[in-house]
């Protein structure tokens, strides 16, 4: 996420997802790994919740901006002066295979099914209640082993 295309924000936030076996439960964890810049939150939740990640993500920050851990403004002071508060935008980290890899036919065969089950299902925006314009997803490639050399006569 940092080495190819950099994002730029004033903090970054880092969430986990976690679906429960109980039906019931919402806790969560904070951990802070900059002061003040990078978060680490790993939020979790009963398999009979709704799913709405936007809502316990912004309750979490609305208790850290209580305990005054972060602002709640926006930091440009363009913004602050008209009292507007600092935007969101969540980047779904979605794994693919790489171009890269060798699959044995057992092996693109079940990978195969895992496309196609992912395509019917729902998408992570939808089952975990994201705004849809706050939203991009960022494909990362998974490099189990990787082709032989190439040699060019």
């Amino acid at each position: 996420m940092f080495y190819k295309q950099p994002k730029r924000a004033n903090t970054y936030w880092f969430l986990h997802i976690e679906i429960l076996d109980k039906p019931f439960e919402n806790t969560y964890t904070l951990d802070t790994l900059i002061p003040g810049k990078c978060y680490f939150i790993q939020l979790k939740t009963g398999f009979k919740n709704d799913h709405k990640m936007h809502l316990m993500f912004m309750k979490v920050v609305e208790m850290m901006q209580k305990d005054g851990t972060i602002e709640k403004l926006s930091l440009y002071p363009s913004l602050n002066k008209n009292k507007i508060p600092s935007g969101f935008k969540f980047i779904i980290l979605t794994p693919t295979m790489s171009a890269e890899v060798i699959l044995k036919p057992t092996e693109q065969f079940m990978f195969t099914v895992y496309k196609w089950i992912k395509k019917v299902s729902l998408s992570k925006t939808e089952d975990f209640g994201l705004e849809l314009a706050n939203v991009e997803e960022e494909l990362i490639p998974i490099k189990v082993t990787t082709k032989g050399n190439i040699t060019f006569n």
